[in-house]
């Protein structure tokens, strides 16, 4: 999966079988992303696009050397279950 960073629409995206994907965030000063929802449409939910979005764009995010806010419910759930993304997370912000 190829996961694209959109700035003009302030998200990251995919597309699959000519449905796009994606996980919206609003950018902070210091490089920080606070991850705001994950829409994976109908067409192709079901099979694990959402995860693999997820993973895909937190290794995206890495290498754009931000730190996250995770907000969305499913990218809490997910990074409840892995130790892999912890050093993007960033302290909570005040």
């Amino acid at each position: 999966m190829q996961v694209l960073q959109n700035k003009g629409a302030s998200r990251f995206e995919t597309s699959i079988d000519g449905v796009t994907a994606f996980i919206e965030y609003v950018e902070k000063p210091g490089a920080v992303l606070l991850l705001t929802h994950t829409c994976v449409p109908r067409q192709i939910s079901g099979r694990g696009v959402g995860t693999e979005l997820v993973v895909e764009t937190l290794k995206l995010i890495r290498q754009l050397e931000y730190k996250i806010v995770p907000l969305c419910p499913f990218i809490v759930a997910y990074l409840k279950k892995t130790d892999e993304f912890q050093d993007i997370i960033a302290p909570k912000l005040h």
